[in-house]
């Protein structure tokens, strides 16, 4: 089932993974267990994401891709180089490809239907690892239904009518009080 990750796709640039250097304030954390499911992926699919520097080869977006590929002992890696980007729109996009992709949720029951197709081919523990989830985070996923969804949406729409909210002025530091109308 693994792809030869080293294989090279045309059209995209390389570059040996020492010339690349992280940003050491990158504001977005990765775990080992990450790392791990990264690492699978890129077995498993191949190398399919450029990492993104800017021009002194320091990362804007794939430290984590980097880091799964010096696991795999990689000498190379594709790369896009950003060297048309002001400081302050490097740094922009730095934290905006973490918090855009975490922002949204997921529509769970087509994310339940998935997991179960992938699932008839792929056993759980297998599953769960390469893509950095607990067998139970799965598990939980895998049972929502479109009930739940509906009971959901219900609940939300019952706290949307009586909620409340405090507003505090950044300007003259006073307090209101802020109700939704229904």
């Amino acid at each position: 089932m693994e792809k030869n990750y080293l294989e090279k796709i045309e059209g995209l640039n390389y570059i040996g993974i020492e010339t690349i250097k992280p940003y050491p304030y990158n504001t977005k954390k990765h775990s080992e267990t990450q790392i791990e499911a990264l690492v699978k992926l890129i077995k498993l699919v191949g190398f399919n994401v450029p990492i993104v520097i800017d021009k002194d080869n320091i990362i804007i977006a794939g430290h984590g891709r980097l880091m799964a590929a010096q696991k795999l002992e990689m000498k190379e890696v594709p790369y896009v180089k950003k060297d048309n980007l002001t400081e302050e729109q490097v740094k922009i996009y730095r934290i905006a490809d973490n918090t855009i992709a975490e922002s949204e949720g997921h529509d769970l029951h087509i994310m339940a239907d998935e997991y179960k197709k992938i699932l008839e081919n792929v056993g759980l523990e297998e599953f769960s690892s390469l893509i950095g989830q607990s067998e139970q985070e799965l598990i939980k996923t895998i049972s929502y239904s479109e009930e739940d969804k509906q009971i959901i949406e219900d609940d939300i729409t019952k706290v949307d009518q009586v909620y409340t909210h405090k507003i505090t002025c950044p300007f003259c530091n006073k307090s209101f009080e802020k109700k939704k109308e229904e």
